[in-house]
C-alpha cells in the first residue's frame, strides 16, 4: 500500500559517520555533498528519487561498508552508555533523598528494561537491599536479578497501572515518545505523576538536530510520508529497510519526538531542564522532588 498524495522534497546535507556505527545504522554519505531525496507516490507504488545517480552509489557503498558495534547498553565506552551514565546523576539524587528518609526506595520504571539500569551497576549493587525497581513494559521480560528487579507485563499509558499502589520514584528513560499519540503521552504522564511523588522523565528533544532511533540529520523534521518512504528504502539507525507502508506507518507513529513546550504541559508540576552537547539541548527532562509518598 502506497501513501497517497502528492510529491515532496528535502535537500540535505551528507555527512560521514563516525567509525563503529550502531547496527542497522545508516547515514547519507559524502563530506560537502547535497542530496535531494524526492518521496513520490506513483501508480500504486512508493518510492524515492534520488537526484543524482553519484550519490546513490555512494549511499550504497556506504551502507554495505557499515560494521556492528557492541550493544550500547552495556558497552560502557559506546556514546550512548556514557550519556546515560551523566544524566543517571540526577536519578541518583533523587534515589539519596529517598534514602536519607527511609531504609528502601521502590522504583517503578515506565517502558523499562533491566539491560538500562546496567548504567547504574556500581551504584545498585552497593545498595542491594534497600533499592527495588519495577519494570513496566508491554514485552514479556526475564530479570537476572530478582533480588531488585521485577518486570510486570502491563501499558505504561493505562491509568489502571497499578491502581492503590504507590513508588517512592517513578523513572522513564527515552520512553514517552514510543507510545503511540499524544492522548497516550498525557496518561504516560500522569501515570508518572500519580505513581510517586518523585519523578524523573528523559526523551529526545525534537529540536536537537540529530534524531536519535533513526541515525539520521533532521530526520524528524520531515513530512510523515517522506519518512515513511525513506524507511521503505534504507536501513535507517536501528532498524532495517521496512518494506511494507503499514510497518512503515507504524514506526514512524511511534517514534514521535516532543520538545520542551509538550514535556512543560505533560508534567505541569515538574522541573523541565535539558542534556546538552557541545551547547545544544540534546534531552528534555521532567522531574519533581516532592517528598515522601504517604505510608
Amino acid at each position: 500500500m502506497a501513501p497517497s498524495g502528492g510529491r515532496s522534497s528535502l535537500t540535505t546535507a551528507c555527512s560521514r559517520a563516525p567509525s563503529g556505527c550502531k547496527p542497522r545504522s545508516t547515514g547519507l554519505c559524502g563530506v560537502n555533498h547535497l542530496l535531494t531525496i524526492n518521496a513520490t507516490s506513483l501508480k500504486g507504488k512508493s518510492y524515492i528519487d534520488v537526484g543524482n545517480r553519484n550519490h546513490v552509489m555512494q549511499i550504497s557503498a556506504y551502507l554495505g561498508a557499515l560494521r556492528r558495534r557492541s550493544d550500547p547498553y552495556v558497552d560502557d565506552t559506546s556514546l550512548e552508555f556514557q550519556f546515560r551514565a551523566k544524566r543517571f546523576v540526577r536519578i541518583r539524587n533523587l534515589i539519596d533523598a529517598v534514602l536519607a528518609e527511609q531504609e528502601r526506595c521502590e522504583i517503578v520504571d515506565l517502558g523499562g528494561t533491566e539491560k538500562y539500569w546496567a548504567v547504574a551497576g556500581d551504584y545498585l549493587d552497593r545498595r542491594r537491599g534497600r533499592v527495588f525497581v519495577t519494570l513496566v513494559n508491554t514485552e514479556p521480560q526475564v530479570v537476572a536479578r530478582p533480588d531488585q528487579f521485577r518486570a510486570v507485563r502491563e501499558s505504561a499509558s493505562d491509568l489502571t497501572l497499578f491502581d492503590g499502589r504507590g513508588f517512592d520514584l517513578a523513572h522513564s528513560n527515552s520512553v514517552i515518545e514510543h507510545v503511540g499519540s499524544r492522548a497516550n503521552m498525557r496518561d504516560f504522564a500522569l501515570n508518572m505523576r500519580r505513581l510517586a511523588p518523585r519523578y524523573y522523565c528523559q526523551t529526545p528533544n525534537y529540536w536537537f538536530p540529530y534524531e536519535p532511533h533513526f541515525r539520521t540529520a533532521g530526520f524528524q523534521y520531515l513530512p510523515k510520508a517522506v519518512r515513511i518512504a525513506m524507511l521503505q528504502r534504507f536501513a535507517l539507525g536501528f532498524f532495517d529497510r521496512i518494506e511494507d507502508f503499514e510497518d512503515a506507518r507504524n514506526v514512524v507513529r511511534d517514534h514521535d519526538l516532543i520538545g520542551r513546550r509538550q514535556m512543560a504541559a505533560f508534567f505541569p508540576d515538574g522541573e523541565i531542564s535539558y542534556e546538552t552537547v557541545l551547547g545544544l539541548r540534546k534531552s528534555v527532562i521532567a522531574t519533581r522532588d516532592a517528598g515522601a509518598r504517604d505510608s
